[in-house]
């Protein structure tokens, strides 16, 4: 499962606690990384409406470790928009990505 939002995180943990199986999820995190495209299908900035900001990630990660009976964090991914053709756009997000996951 996707956890997109605070939001998502608690339905996916009432819905593993309700259910009794653990939920394995990832994190979809907000790199704020320019994908330098048409604003509409552009995801990857901070005021992106989809993502983990940069700043709330260890919240995250305390609240899923708090709930780890409920839920088993498997990895970290982004989307940061559609049709990018500068390759260098991908390995700044990359470089953040790798950041969170060190």
């Amino acid at each position: 499962m996707n956890v997109d939002s605070e939001f998502d995180l608690e339905h996916i943990i009432q819905a593993a606690q309700n259910t009794g199986k653990r939920a394995r999820a990832l994190l979809r995190i907000n790199p704020d990384v320019d994908p330098k495209v048409h604003r509409y299908v552009s995801t990857g900035l901070a005021n992106s409406k989809f993502g983990i900001e940069n700043s709330k990630i260890i919240k995250y990660l305390e609240r899923i470790k708090e709930c780890a009976q409920h839920i088993e964090l498997l990895g970290v991914h982004c989307h940061i928009g559609s049709t990018i053709k500068d390759v260098k756009i991908f390995q700044d997000a990359a470089t953040i990505m790798a950041k969170h996951v060190e």
